[in-house]
């Protein structure tokens, strides 16, 4: 007789961290980890941007700008003032003296809001936070090799590599070398893989300790579908999966949508909010508690479709879609090599484990298009993180 189980690799690591015996019920909280402010490249104040994600009902967003033009580093920054920004609204919501400005008409400027100014009178306990993020800029020839940083107290600089898996070894040594001297867990994932064909599978697969990369980006050029010579980022996930399980010595990749949003005004190079996601399912909206639940890949990521329950239990994989009137879903469960394991329209749908899968992990696809994507044809869909099936034998 056989009994089956379901294994996710860490699993001791991930149940050590995981708060057991907390009163609170887990409940999921929609939070965006990838977007820029005036601080770097993007088009609007850091209060601005964080309001928008604020008002638009997420719990969390990371602002993620690049390297040292961040507002985590707390160093004075000026930036000239432009006509979109918008001074009254903000000293309506802030009050009086929040904007402060100098110079004459010809060239006035405005101070930047530091990390704490913006935290103070941004986040809300229970209902919002802004989650402190960084995107640690490297690359090689040529290669932008990005990774973000989540949850981390002070910022990391790009430490250069001999080659693209060298950059991305080190900056995951470097952001580990971090979260052990400040004491925070830290999550850590790759973006855009496929701007400018980055990161390739193979690069992806020989990083053992990546542990989650974008399977979304929100900005048009990340060609997440791929082309004809180079695959989709679908694609690359189910080949370093495959590889990773069935070697047995690296831990499974999780995929995050994110946005990766500069332009908040409508003028810019169209890389706007609102088109991807992240729902985690986790105990209190604090920063630990998302990088908890991150890690032991509490969550699901989305550009539209909204999950009412997943479940992984010792014999099957659960998923029921919060459903939008009139749309139609196709929910399919995928295996090794990206095979499709189930395959079945409706709001709802179990796979159960026959023992032969190495993982199995979900996908949802809605038959509506995303009202504002990054790229022709795309529809609202959501991604279940994978899970190991390991059959112990009994004698």
């Amino acid at each position: 007789m056989r009994t089956p189980a379901v294994l996710a690799l860490l699993l001791l690591a991930a149940r050590e961290a995981r708060p057991q015996d907390s009163a609170s019920p887990p409940r999921w909280y929609k939070g965006n980890t990838h977007a820029h402010t005036r601080w770097d490249n993007g088009d609007s104040l850091p209060e601005v941007v964080a309001g928008w994600y604020r008002d638009h009902g997420y719990a969390f967003v990371g602002l993620s700008d690049h390297n040292a033009e961040n507002a985590l580093t707390g160093k004075e920054r000026w930036v000239d003032l432009r006509p979109s920004d918008p001074l009254e609204d903000l000293e309506c919501r802030f009050g009086s003296g929040w904007a402060v400005t100098r110079g004459e008409e010809g060239r006035r400027q405005i101070r930047l809001k530091t990390f704490p100014e913006l935290e103070k009178n941004l986040s809300e306990a229970g209902r919002f936070i802004l989650l402190p993020a960084q995107e640690i800029g490297d690359a090689f020839g040529g290669r932008l090799v990005h990774h973000n940083v989540l949850n981390l107290e002070r910022i990391i600089l790009p430490p250069g590599g001999d080659s693209v898996s060298g950059v991305m070894e080190r900056a995951l040594d470097r952001s580990q070398a971090e979260a052990d001297r400040s004491g925070r867990l830290l999550a850590v994932h790759l973006n855009h893989p496929n701007l400018g064909w980055a990161v390739g599978a193979g690069e992806l697969e020989a990083v053992a300790n990546e542990r989650f990369f974008e399977i979304y980006n929100g900005h048009p050029a990340a060609r997440n579908a791929g082309d004809s010579a180079h695959p989709g980022t679908e694609e690359t996930w189910d080949r370093v999966l495959t590889a990773r399980v069935r070697s047995g010595r690296a831990p499974l990749l999780y995929g995050l949508a994110a946005d990766d949003a500069h332009d908040f005004t409508g003028r810019g190079d169209q890389a706007r909010p609102g088109r991807g996601w992240i729902f985690v399912r986790a105990r209190e909206l604090t920063g630990d508690a998302l990088v908890r639940a991150m890690l032991a890949g509490d969550f699901y990521s989305s550009t539209g479709v909204t999950l009412e329950e997943v479940h992984a239990g010792e014999c099957s994989l659960f998923v029921k879609v919060a459903p939008e009137a009139g749309a139609t879903y196709t929910i399919r469960f995928v295996g090794a090599g990206g095979v499709v394991l189930q395959e079945s329209r409706g709001t709802q749908s179990t796979y159960f484990f026959q023992g032969s899968e190495l993982y199995v992990r979900a996908v949802v696809v809605s038959d509506r298009p995303l009202p504002d994507p990054a790229r022709k044809g795309e529809v609202m869909t959501a991604w279940v993180q994978p899970i190991v099936i390991d059959w112990a034998r009994e004698k």
